[in-house]
């Protein structure tokens, strides 16, 4: 099998078949799971990691002891979602990074070690949901300031809009179904923005880029998504990759995104999913061997309310919780380096770095699933104490050196994070050159 090409060289804005490609070159397996609205394939990829086989010298094989078959409760599934939106394909670039990372030797033999006999990882990739928006997106891309216009899926909602979504492709094109609302929890057709005519029985609903289609699952691209979590249920984790539009702050959202009040699962079932998402936001520390810094708040972590200040009714991110057997979603919105969710070439390499950073999130999400264990961290984290004591006994004498007062600023910078942050595979911060914006998802 041909390597797969480093996922940098898919650029910024891949085109859909270089992104299949790069999937099928990488080992994944190959599903059709539904048809868009223009007959286009909607595909996803998987990948089962099995556990290392141990061997023990106290027992002996009689050549009949085959590892345990893994079922759904031994299972441990993990999905991971793009291009909901069409116009956004930071979020895109974001998975596939993630996808990369995952299939590192080094990952791989890490998630086999972490596994027990009879369970298995399957990581599950749908990364282009709303392929038909994406693609009429590529097609106009070749003008940088009128691509990404297209938000909702293909559909045609609008009676009395004049727009041929095929041939024309506007700022704002109010026509078509916003797929993040044709969710059943709390769905609501006049949830979001409400056209010109404002009567619930016209266009005034229908003509919107926020419309949440005429019910639940009215659209082949959710109830795809639907499909999926079913067969595949139960599901441990998911991430839903979107991105911020004039934002340079990246967010983790976990349920709930809508405005009206829900019970969680249990008390251990909200302190899973806050406890997940505060550890995959990277705390502040320094890399002794990569010279540089990374901050904190990479995320802001909370539900909607809280991390994007405004809510949402019908959302996957409700239902995968509460009725799609999802234990721990998430829903990922990255920062945009650029004043928009289509950015032009100029900001490609802010992006490439800056997707590198938002894959940890997905990799530390897998860590917490499996309960991966770093063998180094208890070590690194003593060793770093222990330098710490000796090298502050000695600065106490000598505190007024140029060199020791550098040093000190160095250590203490390191100590505000863990072992294995100032060791372990951490990147600096996503790179921001926009001022912070209120946005509108």
């Amino acid at each position: 099998m041909a390597q797969p090409k480093h996922v940098d060289k898919l650029g910024i804005r891949p085109p859909v078949e270089d992104v299949l490609e790069w999937f099928r070159s990488a080992g994944f397996t190959e599903e059709i799971v539904g048809e868009s609205i223009q007959k286009r394939n909607l595909i996803l990829f998987h990948q089962t990691i099995q556990p290392k086989r141990r061997s023990s010298s106290s027992t002996k094989s009689d050549g009949n002891d085959a590892a345990p078959t893994p079922n759904n409760n031994t299972r441990k599934t993990i999905l991971f979602m793009s291009l909901v939106h069409g116009n956004e394909p930071l979020g895109l670039i974001n998975l596939l990074q993630t996808a990369e990372a995952l299939t590192a030797h080094r990952a791989q033999n890490l998630f086999s070690l972490a596994l027990k006999e009879g369970e298995e990882l399957l990581l599950l990739f749908f990364p282009i949901v709303n392929v038909d928006a994406y693609a009429l997106n590529q097609k106009f891309s070749q003008s940088e300031e009128m691509g990404g216009c297209r938000r909702t899926n293909l559909n045609h909602t609008c009676s009395s809009s004049s727009i041929n979504a095929t041939t024309a492709c506007p700022e704002l094109t109010d026509d078509g179904v916003d797929l993040n609302r044709n969710f059943p929890l709390d769905w609501d057709d006049s949830s979001f923005e409400r056209g010109e005519a404002g009567d619930d029985n016209d266009d005034g609903v229908h003509c919107t880029y926020g419309y949440a289609g005429y019910q639940p699952f009215s659209e082949p691209e959710t109830r795809a998504i639907q499909g999926v979590v079913e067969k595949y249920s139960p599901i441990d984790a998911s991430i839903s990759y979107h991105s911020r539009a004039n934002s340079n702050q990246g967010l983790l959202i976990h349920p709930f995104a809508i405005d009206v009040y829900h019970e969680y699962k249990s008390k251990d079932s909200k302190l899973r999913i806050q406890q997940f998402g505060e550890s995959m936001n990277p705390k502040k520390g320094f890399n002794f061997w990569g010279g540089r810094e990374y901050f904190p708040d990479v995320y802001v972590v909370g539900n909607a309310k809280n991390a994007i200040h405004y809510t949402a009714r019908g959302t996957a991110l409700d239902w995968l919780y509460t009725k799609g057997n999802v234990s721990t979603p998430f829903v990922h919105e990255s920062g945009t380096p650029c004043d928009r969710r289509w950015c032009s070439s100029r900001h490609e390499q802010i992006v490439k770095n800056n997707a590198r950073i938002y894959a940890e999130a997905g990799v530390t999400l897998v860590e917490l699933v499996l309960d991966v264990k770093h063998p180094r961290s208890h070590f690194i984290s003593v060793f770093l104490a222990s330098l710490v004591i000796i090298v502050s006994v000695f600065i106490a004498f000598h505190g007024n050196n140029p060199l020791l007062r550098l040093l000190r600023k160095r250590l203490n910078a390191s100590w505000n994070g863990t072992g294995r942050q100032c060791f372990g595979r951490r990147y600096s911060s996503p790179q921001r050159n926009v001022e912070m914006k209120p946005l509108i998802l």
